[in-house]
């Protein structure tokens, strides 16, 4: 979709950036589990607010030739996968911060700054 009032340099531009904030969660995903980093400093973990913005991201990216569909249907069976198998719950519960390299069993709550 191109704004009427955009230039083509301007619209040109703006699909740069698009592709390149898009970049971020091929960048910090885990192809194992579907989580995506919080942020790009190492051994930071995720959070749940980036890995349900990358879901409502991939078909966009999709629709904007940025991955294919089956690409982006991988990513998000492999993400949904790893929430259904995961232990559900008031407890332990999902924190906002979850190890990036998790598995089933060592989730846990984030105190300050996604430290256990």
């Amino acid at each position: 979709m191109t704004l009427p009032e955009c230039s083509i340099h301007q619209q040109e531009m703006l699909d740069l950036l698009q592709k390149e904030s898009f970049q971020y969660f091929l960048y910090e995903v885990n192809p194992a589990n579907g989580l995506i980093g919080d942020k790009t400093k190492p051994d930071w973990p995720s959070s749940i607010a980036a890995v349900g913005l990358a879901l409502a991201a991939y078909p966009v990216a999709v629709e904007r030739g940025f991955i294919s569909r089956s690409e982006a249907a991988a990513k998000t069976l492999a993400t949904l996968r790893f929430f259904r198998h995961s232990a559900q719950g008031p407890e332990p519960g999902y924190g906002p911060l979850i190890r990036g390299d998790a598995d089933r069993g060592s989730l846990f709550r984030s105190g300050a700054r996604g430290r256990k």
